[in-house]
């Protein structure tokens, strides 16, 4: 019996060290595309408040210093992000031109990167889902666990049949 539960830790283990979900352990990169809520003040005014909002992190996109804030910033984090002038809007003509910028942000998720190999390729949930629409989204490592899980009851639940089968003593 002891090798079939060798067997067993060593196949759970390999199942859910080869999952392919995102980890909490990596912040945001350029590229990735995030879900977040954010407060967003100037003036010492509330301006916006927004939750569900999904954009591409990219400097393209988003202004210098909001983009700079959010960079590495991870999923379930707080964070006030703080917009000096010279990383703010740069067209004089903008109404936002020359102000400090606050922005409180709390990253939801991260929808998707450019970092194949810490994110599931199956994004089909989030393509269909808006901002109105929960959804629950389980990390694919948790997937492999409960697979696993089931797997190791089911072996021990018919450990005499296994044990015949595979003429372990």
């Amino acid at each position: 019996m002891k090798k079939i539960n060798n067997v067993i830790i060593i196949v759970l283990l390999i199942m859910i060290s080869n999952s392919k979900a995102y980890t909490n352990t990596i912040g945001i990169e350029d590229g990735d595309v995030v879900d977040l809520d954010f407060t967003f003040t100037y003036d010492g005014e509330v301006r916006q408040e927004v939750q569900g909002f999904i954009t591409e992190v990219s400097n393209q996109s988003l202004i210098q210093g909001f983009y700079e804030g959010l960079l590495g910033m991870k999923v379930e984090q707080d964070k006030e992000i703080v917009v000096s002038p010279e990383k703010g809007y740069t067209d004089p003509n903008h109404e936002l031109y020359g102000k400090t910028l606050y922005f409180d942000v709390h990253i939801n998720s991260i929808v998707e990167g450019s970092r194949e190999d810490t994110f599931s390729s199956d994004t089909s949930t989030t393509e269909t889902s808006t901002p109105d629409t929960p959804t629950l989204d389980l990390p694919s490592n948790l997937s492999a666990f409960l697979i696993s899980l089931f797997i190791l009851v089911f072996i021990r639940k018919n450990k005499t049949f296994i044990n015949r089968t595979l003429n372990i003593q």
